[in-house]
């Protein structure tokens, strides 16, 4: 079964003859992995829960034992390669991002999923119709809005209502809420927000725990609490306690805040420049 899905821009080092070229192909290489992560999440997570894939693609997956496809940009032809020990399928293509650079809004998003689709046309090669499900994932990601918000977890409350922790991935960053629903929202709680990539929050939480009279949230590493709100502060829309915790994880680093200006503020100039 396909677990992961990477779109990766790789970089010409080889031909960069000074030090501020290399820190701009850094920049580059780093901003799209970051941009891009969001949507190959969504796709990824689609792809893995989709019964009409699991059940189509047993006989292949059986042969194959792919487990992760990888969407390699800036390569300087063509290929389609299979990875025996790894059991990676990679998709090499000719570098598009030039093009993307000045694109911003809906426009940018849509030349990414173009770019993941003609990769599916070229995975069918090896695994027949995953272009489709592809497809699927890709219309299911426009049908929310270009948004990827799942539940990471939920119980029930008893006398209260559903407890919830809801992940927010976008361009930007990852967002982590602390939700409890009666007939409507009647509290949240921003966790924490950090980096728009897996390696940024992926170890730091991972179980809703409820007690008697309090909520706790436990780490990935450690399965020990850290962060608690008793059910009365919860009544009282309070903010809970973090335990051995810095609290906010940082946002972003100064490469990154200039990405998001640019794209949040320029036109017709290339992000990164």
């Amino acid at each position: 079964m396909v677990q992961k899905i990477e779109l990766s821009l790789f970089s010409d080092s080889n031909n960069i003859t000074n030090e501020s070229e290399a820190i701009k192909d850094r920049f580059k290489t780093s901003s799209f992995s970051f941009e891009t992560h969001y949507i190959i999440d969504y796709i990824a997570r689609y792809i893995r829960k989709e019964k009409a894939h699991k059940n189509q693609y047993k006989e292949t997956e059986k042969k194959y034992r792919v487990t992760q496809l990888i969407i390699a940009i800036a390569s300087p032809e063509y290929e389609l390669m299979k990875y025996d020990e790894t059991r990676h399928i990679v998709c090499r293509l000719i570098d598009p991002y030039l093009d993307i650079q000045i694109l911003r809004g809906k426009q940018r998003t849509e030349a990414f999923l173009s770019i993941i689709y003609k990769a599916s046309e070229s995975f069918e090669e090896l695994i027949p119709n995953i272009k489709d499900t592809f497809k699927r994932a890709i219309d299911s990601f426009r049908d929310e809005n270009y948004k990827n918000i799942w539940i990471h977890q939920k119980k029930v409350l008893k006398g209260i209502g559903t407890v919830k922790l809801i992940c927010e991935l976008s361009i930007f960053e990852f967002k982590l809420d602390l939700v409890v629903e009666d007939k409507n929202e009647i509290y949240r709680k921003n966790i924490f927000t950090t980096m728009p990539d897996s390696i940024f929050y992926y170890q730091t939480f991972k179980s809703l725990v409820i007690d008697d009279d309090k909520i706790s949230i436990t780490d990935r590493i450690f399965e020990k609490p850290f962060f608690t709100i008793s059910i009365d502060d919860i009544k009282k829309n309070g903010e809970g306690v973090f335990i051995d915790f810095e609290g906010e994880v940082e946002k972003a680093t100064p490469w990154w805040s200039d990405f998001r200006t640019c794209i949040e503020t320029t036109d017709d100039i290339p992000c990164p420049s």
